[in-house]
């Protein structure tokens, strides 16, 4: 359950709409909440999510991708049985194309 906020305080548990603008060095998608920078694995840009904030630091969140509301043209499905579990494929459900 997400705990309370005041103004501008974001909490872990709290969920948000948010527009995927960019992919970090990562592999994580980039989009901006409150002023502050959102690192979300998983999310592809021109992606819209519903994030759920897992970590709040000082100058960014981290959350992971609750629901996509709108998926990226370039979203493929991944092929390999262990993406999400190890390192190295962390973009394997991008269009090859579009890295």
């Amino acid at each position: 359950m997400p705990q309370p906020t005041t103004n501008n305080e974001v909490a872990a548990g709290q969920r948000f709409p948010l527009t995927i603008k960019r992919i970090g060095i990562n592999g994580e998608g980039i989009g901006y909440y409150k002023r502050k920078i959102v690192f979300i694995p998983g999310a592809l840009p021109e992606e819209v999510v519903v994030a759920e904030v897992t970590n709040v630091a000082p100058r960014f969140i981290d959350a992971k991708v609750h629901k996509i509301r709108k998926m990226a043209p370039n979203r493929v499905e991944p092929k390999d049985a262990t993406y999400g579990q190890v390192g190295g494929i962390e973009l394997e459900h991008l269009n090859y194309p579009a890295n």
